[in-house]
């Protein structure tokens, strides 16, 4: 009898041990996985930062290099919401830009307010970055949290040739912003004459009223802008 239970013993104590090797066993595995995951998304974030880095100084050839690098391109964000094809296409980095583009990059993708890499290109005036965005899909009246397209930011920034080429893929003329200004409204503001000629010329509403009432002519009398008010008043605007 004690011959039995020592022996039942010894096997109970055999499976406590091997259950504590498997379990030891078991988190080893899970140590090591771990450890592969955080190397992994190191290296993942340092290529990352390297690429954004790359975009900003235009290294170009290192910035193509490390975009294949990069599986997961839509995925990062710096601080400031944005990806790394707003960043390229706000400092008017075309080639970078269509790199990115080819390997991937959403170009209708948003910041933190709602903008696009289009939004940024066009506020600055370059066109050749824009239009290459255009032509892989980016919306021309996409517009961001405060109701701003392309072609305001453009006018706002009084980018003239940027305004043609928006206006030759379709940019809303008319377009109106969350204070119902419209882009010739802005421009009759700033004195911006040839842009607003422009505007007129694409059939902008050279009577229409914002939420006060008020018309592209008033502002623009309102401003001093007396080039505009001519301009406007000659065009039939009352």
């Amino acid at each position: 009898m004690k011959s039995h239970v020592n022996s039942r013993n010894e096997r109970v104590n055999s499976e406590k041990t091997g259950s504590s090797a498997d379990k030891g066993d078991r988190i080893t595995a899970y140590k090591s996985a771990l450890k592969d995951v955080r190397n992994e998304h190191t290296s993942r974030s340092k290529d990352e930062n390297d690429l954004m880095e790359a975009i900003r100084v235009n290294e170009v050839g290192l910035a193509k290099k490390l975009i294949t690098y990069i599986t997961e391109i839509n995925e990062y964000k710096d601080k400031s919401g944005l990806s790394f094809l707003m960043c390229a296409s706000q400092h008017g980095l075309t080639e970078i830009s269509s790199a990115l583009i080819d390997n991937g990059a959403d170009v209708e993708a948003r910041d933190k307010k709602g903008s696009t890499a289009l939004m940024y290109a066009s506020e600055r005036g370059f066109v050749e970055t824009a239009e290459i965005l255009i032509k892989h899909g980016a919306n021309v009246n996409a517009f961001d949290h405060h109701g701003h397209t392309p072609l305001i930011n453009a006018t706002d920034s009084g980018k003239i040739r940027m305004a043609e080429m928006l206006i030759k893929y379709g940019a809303d003329v008319n377009a109106k912003d969350k204070i119902w200004f419209t882009p010739l409204i802005r421009a009759s503001r700033n004195g911006y004459i040839k842009i607003a000629e422009l505007l007129i010329k694409s059939g902008a509403d050279i009577n229409y009223r914002d939420i006060k009432h008020c018309s592209a002519l008033k502002y623009a009398s309102e401003y001093g802008q007396h080039e505009i008010v001519a301009l406007l008043t000659n065009a039939g605007a009352v």
